[in-house]
C-alpha cells in the first residue's frame, strides 16, 4: 500500500462540491490533499476536516498576487518530486518572482506536474514529465469536462492515478505510471 494524495482543483466557489468530494475520498483513506486554485478559500471545510493540506491559488484571486503565498510549489511526496501550479504555462497575471512552468517540464524539475485551470481531466508523459489534471468541480459540467477528482496512489517506482466522476464516483481514467 502506498501514500494517497486526492487531488482537486477549480471548486470555483462550489462548497457543495468541496463537500462531495470529500465524502467521496473518505472512504480512500488519503494522506494529503491537493487542491490546484480556484479558489483558495474553497479549501476551509478541508481544513475543518483536519486533512494535510497542500495548496496554491488561482490566477484571479487576491491571493495570487500576494507575495507572502506561493503561487508555484515544489514538494516531494514518497519519493516524487511534485510542481504544484494552477496554470500548465505562464500566466500573465503571474508574479516577477513566479516560476514558468513550461521550464519546469522542459528541464525536468520534477517528477509529477499538477495544474488545474483548463478544467479538462487528462494524463499524460511530456519530456518523461507526468502531467496531470484532476479536471474541475466547478458544476455537473464545464466546458464541455464533467466534475472530477483524481487520487494517486504513490509507490516509490511507480504510481496509479485514477481520476473519477464526482457525482456517481464511477472511474473516468485510470493509469498506471512509472519513475
Amino acid at each position: 500500500m502506498g501514500y494517497k494524495v486526492a487531488l482537486v482543483s477549480d471548486s470555483h466557489g462550489n462548497l457543495d462540491y468541496i463537500n462531495i468530494f470529500l465524502n467521496n475520498i473518505e472512504s480512500q483513506q488519503v494522506d494529503q490533499v491537493i487542491h490546484l486554485g480556484d479558489n483558495y478559500d474553497d479549501c476551509q471545510p478541508i481544513i475543518d476536516k483536519k486533512l494535510h493540506l497542500t495548496r496554491v491559488p488561482g490566477t484571479w484571486t487576491p491571493y495570487y498576487l500576494n507575495k507572502q503565498i506561493d503561487n508555484r510549489l515544489h514538494e516531494t511526496i514518497n519519493d516524487w518530486h511534485f510542481f504544484l501550479t494552477h496554470t500548465p504555462t505562464s500566466h500573465y497575471n503571474d508574479l516577477n518572482i513566479d516560476e514558468h512552468p513550461e521550464d519546469v517540464i522542459k528541464q525536468k524539475k520534477c517528477d509529477i506536474f499538477c495544474h488545474g485551470h483548463t478544467h479538462h481531466p487528462k494524463v499524460e508523459n511530456i519530456n518523461d514529465v507526468w502531467v496531470i489534471n484532476p479536471g474541475h468541480i466547478k458544476d455537473e459540467t464545464d466546458r464541455g469536462y464533467p466534475a472530477t477528482y483524481a487520487i494517486l496512489d504513490l509507490n516509490k517506482a511507480s504510481f496509479t492515478v485514477t481520476i473519477y466522476h464526482l457525482l456517481d464516483n464511477k472511474i473516468f481514467l485510470q493509469k498506471e505510471c512509472v519513475k
